[in-house]
């Protein structure tokens, strides 16, 4: 008898279960016309949102699941049973939702060292999964994950707040195997982190491989630390913890996948700084792709024999971290701290004591200076930052504007001089020296370098966000809208080219031709506020009130101390007769440019 009540609450239990997968593969997916058989990519899903209905599912019923079951088990049918199971058989534990990440295997196979790909900006990384498919068979191969109901519920300060949970993962899962971690973009600086922890415990990974970002040696964020975190929503939570992750030098070694079409961001050091972090030192590969498609199967296939390479290797012991290191890391953190004073005194006794300094820390040096209004002593370091580093483009890149701003035009001047004088033999080169032009406000110069490196290379994706931004700049909406259809049209996931094209069409006094991504922002949910508050302006303008206030307080949602769509909410309710609230959010939106409150968090 117990027996049978046993078996019929297992059957209800899968029943239950089997309704709600099915109704969560539905919202996913955007369809109801989906069988409690059919397979959830082949109803038109993708690896991104397989990753989301994994979290979502280990979230609900507190069960570990890989991609590779879920693309196998593929049905909410079986998904129930294999669920079902996994549930009976859980020790309490194991049950712990209160992690803030979790680890997915994508791949299985025991004898390989273990590739973890890091969460990027989405706090997921998808492309472990087209990644798993282009190594071979046997490479095991984990994705980490952000849990974003924990994360979201409290403001994440630092990617040294999630690694502890990601390194409890990684050696809960993989006890005896080796390990190494990959992280793209943002995700770089994630992997960094969890490569700290796992140092700390005394089981460094392998490497640390980074595809497409940079170490942001020369990223002051001066102050940073001492402002309260005030995102609310997990892709501006990142990007806050990416600002207040000062990257520490760590002892393993650096495998460095750049993007080609970035040639001239490489002549000043070619490891992007990660040479500065690395005591293991830095190997580094350049692969045909922009940053947009750096992840895709194109791009994949050309890292995996690298990746795979490396995999193969036997562990070396790395070098200790040098006194010097430990300094420079010192001062770029106090600068984060907000400590000008022990800044300065940090990059100056370095240099007294070796003047042969990497050219980032005499141009941190300079704008240490020209933040506390020692002009003089700011020329001097920005001299010497010039004599160390034989790309000066780079340096007229960083401080071009500053120098316009501060009214020193002789400095301007030589730039100027300096950039007419050059050859450009890469479209980055171009690029480069477009961007410096803009910063100073010569456009027909920029016009001219951007139309050079773009007929040098018609798809280089920097040169194309700069063309949007002075196409802007000008007001030229007809050439910025023209522009912005091609991009969104080859690169449909880029956001800010979507956001361009909305702008454009607007400023054409078209709204009704933004109302065609109505669909794309219903399936993204409140993530992208610049995108939302142009929506929100668009679906006004079109007449549709009711629903542009909803998007307002959507954007609302994503950034409350932000005026804009403040002010887009007040002009909501004007249209919709409520001119009391009307004033109301009017009086708040003013209040909040005034004086830009923050929330307290």
């Amino acid at each position: 008898m117990n027996d049978l009540a046993s078996e019929e609450s297992v059957s209800r239990a899968k029943g239950t279960i089997q309704d709600q997968l099915l109704q969560r593969f539905q919202r996913a997916l955007g369809t109801s016309d989906l069988a409690v058989d059919d397979g959830f990519l082949d109803a038109g899903g993708d690896s991104l949102t397989a990753v989301e209905t994994i979290l979502e599912i280990e979230a609900e019923y507190g069960v570990t699941l890989s991609t590779a079951e879920f693309m196998a088990l593929a049905s909410a049918k079986n998904l129930a049973v294999d669920i079902v199971r996994k549930m009976a058989t859980l020790a309490p534990s194991k049950a712990d939702l209160t992690d803030k990440t979790l680890l997915s295997t994508v791949q299985r196979g025991d004898t390989k060292k273990v590739l973890v790909c890091a969460y990027g900006i989405t706090g997921s990384a998808p492309f472990a999964i087209t990644l798993a498919g282009v190594l071979p068979k046997d490479q095991p191969v984990s994705t980490a994950q952000v849990r974003p109901e924990i994360i979201e519920s409290k403001a994440l300060v630092s990617f040294a707040e999630t690694a502890k949970s990601d390194a409890d993962n990684i050696l809960r899962q993989h006890p005896t195997q080796e390990h190494a971690l990959l992280g793209f973009s943002l995700g770089a600086h994630v992997a960094l982190s969890v490569g700290h922890e796992l140092v700390g415990r005394n089981v460094p990974p392998s490497f640390i491989s980074v595809m497409d970002d940079d170490a942001e040696l020369d990223r002051r964020n001066f102050g940073i630390l001492k402002k309260a975190p005030r995102a609310v929503v997990l892709p501006d939570q990142m990007k806050e913890a990416l600002q207040r992750s000062t990257a520490e030098p760590i002892r393993t070694r650096i495998v460095y996948f750049r993007s080609e079409e970035n040639d001239a961001y490489y002549r000043s050091d070619p490891t992007r700084g990660w040479g500065e972090i690395a005591t293991g030192g830095v190997a580094y590969t350049d692969i045909e792709a922009s940053h947009y498609n750096f992840a895709s199967v194109t791009g994949l296939r050309q890292i995996a024999p690298r990746l795979e390479e490396e995999l193969r290797k036997p562990v070396q012991v790395a070098p200790r971290v040098s006194d010097a290191q430990v300094l420079r890391f010192k001062a770029r953190l106090a600068a984060r701290e907000g400590d000008l004073a022990t800044e300065l005194d940090l990059l100056n006794g370095l240099i007294k004591s070796d003047h042969e300094q990497p050219s980032w820390v005499f141009a941190n040096l300079a704008e240490a200076y020209f933040q506390k209004g020692d002009i003089s002593c700011a020329l001097e370091a920005l001299a010497s930052a010039r004599k160390q580093d034989s790309w000066q483009l780079t340096i007229d890149m960083r401080f071009a504007s500053l120098l316009h701003a501060r009214g020193i035009k002789d400095e301007v001047e030589t730039i100027v001089g300096r950039l007419r004088s050059m050859h450009a033999d890469h479209p980055s080169v171009h690029d480069q020296m477009a961007r410096v032009y803009f910063s100073i406000g010569f456009l027909q110069d920029c016009e001219r370098e951007l139309n050079l490196g773009l007929a040098m290379h018609p798809a280089h994706m920097r040169l194309w966000g700069l063309q949007l931004r002075w196409l802007r700049r000008k007001k030229a909406w007809q050439e910025m809208r023209v522009a912005a259809e091609h991009l969104v049209a080859n690169f449909p996931d880029a956001k800010r080219f979507r956001t361009s094209l909305m702008k454009a069409y607007l400023k054409m006094g078209t709204p009704e031709q933004v109302l065609q991504f109505r669909d794309v922002f219903a399936s993204e949910g409140r993530f992208d506020y610049d995108g939302l508050v142009l929506f929100g302006r668009a679906l006004l303008r079109c007449g549709h009130g009711e629903e542009a206030l909803r998007i307002s307080e959507q954007s609302i949602g994503v950034r409350p101390w932000s005026p804009t769509a403040q002010f887009l909410r007040a002009s909501c309710l004007q249209f919709l007769g409520r001119a009391n609230e009307a004033r109301r959010a009017r009086h708040h939106a003013q209040r909040l440019r005034n004086t830009q409150e923050k929330p307290d968090q």
